[in-house]
């Protein structure tokens, strides 16, 4: 498709805004929290081996890149509200599920409204969390 890299690098900056605009608050981390995002980016890592030939040419690099970025950002939301951790984990978790549905086309038909159910959640649950204090 030639819209993702660009709806990719859409969803980069909006990760790195939120990056940027968490910065300001300091708490520190729980194991858990670090080990899921790194057991998240080894699955990652692992999958990019895997399917390799499903992987456009030049893309591997823009994945693993938009992949830090989004579990950068993943990590940040925690300890900010327990509605934007959950929503940032299920959004990880819908652009997980988007990418086997892009790598496997002849997926389920029901599988994109699955991804767009996953990710609105997450949208909602964000969004929520907003006018509480982070």
């Amino acid at each position: 498709n030639v819209y993702f890299p660009a709806a990719m690098a859409l969803f980069a900056v909006g990760h790195i805004v939120f990056l940027i605009g968490s910065l300001r608050s300091n708490h520190r981390l729980k194991l858990w929290q670090i080990l899921t995002c790194a057991a998240l980016a080894a699955v990652i890592l692992v999958a990019l081996v895997i399917f390799r030939e499903r992987i456009p040419k030049g893309f591997t690099v823009l994945i693993i890149v938009y992949a830090f970025v989004l579990l950068a950002a993943m990590l940040s939301s925690f300890n900010k509200g327990r509605l934007l951790s959950i929503g940032y984990i299920l959004f990880t978790i819908s652009d997980a599920m988007l990418a086997v549905k892009t790598a496997f086309p002849n997926t389920n038909a029901y599988m994109s409204h699955i991804v767009l159910a996953v990710y609105y959640v997450a949208v909602i649950l964000i969004t929520l969390q907003i006018p509480r204090k982070t």
